[in-house]
């Protein structure tokens, strides 16, 4: 199974909640996998393998869904300073 990545369009100020949302996304992932390897049997060494294979994988998308609310963070924040830079230079008041 191969992977894809998406653009979505959501209203600007709920951005903070959708990275809110991929980082409990990934929490959750990360729990399944800690908890799959508690439940595992240690004496069965090719299961093991497998389940260390096949976590691994998991933790690719856990990685992609961080660098997300990662880069969606920065790129919100940089547009919140660059808004009140410009309130700044036209004597508004910041908004923060």
């Amino acid at each position: 199974m191969s992977n894809a990545r998406i653009t979505i369009t959501v209203p600007y100020e709920t951005i903070p909640n959708e990275v809110e949302k991929l980082i409990s996304k990934s929490i959750s992932k990360m729990s399944t996998i800690v908890e799959n390897f508690r439940n595992g049997t240690i004496h069965d060494y090719n299961k093991v393998l497998q389940d260390i294979e096949e976590n691994r994988k998991k933790l690719l998308l856990v990685d992609a869904n961080l660098e997300d609310a990662y880069n969606i963070l920065l790129g919100y924040l940089q547009n919140e300073l660059k808004q009140n830079q410009e309130k700044v230079a036209s004597n508004e008041p910041p908004s923060v």
